[in-house]
């Protein structure tokens, strides 16, 4: 079955990232660790490569992004904590974790 796109409105949460790229922005886990799609034949992509592709340009265009320290936690892969560590602290931060 094709996926269907309705593209007659705009997304008011997208359009107030593009407005507003400085706002703070809350991630989730998932946001910053690769998928894994192998299940499905797809080859398995690098943290190397995902952050040159995805994270890198996401975090270079905004420029409060957050996490809940609760999402913090479940960061357990070595390579996606210490990315997100190095995030943390840069100077300015480019990530802050929140309680």
């Amino acid at each position: 079955m094709p996926m269907r796109i309705d593209l007659s409105e705009k997304n008011p949460a997208l359009v107030s990232l593009f407005e507003n790229p400085g706002q703070t922005i809350f991630l989730d886990a998932n946001f910053l660790i690769p998928p894994d799609r192998t299940r499905l034949g797809a080859k398995p992509i690098s943290f190397r490569k995902y952050c040159e592709i995805w994270l890198d340009p996401v975090f270079d265009s905004f420029s409060d992004l957050a996490v809940h320290e609760s999402v913090y936690g479940e960061l357990v892969a070595e390579h996606v904590k210490s990315y997100a560590d190095a995030k943390c602290q840069e100077l300015p931060p480019k990530l802050t974790v929140y309680s």
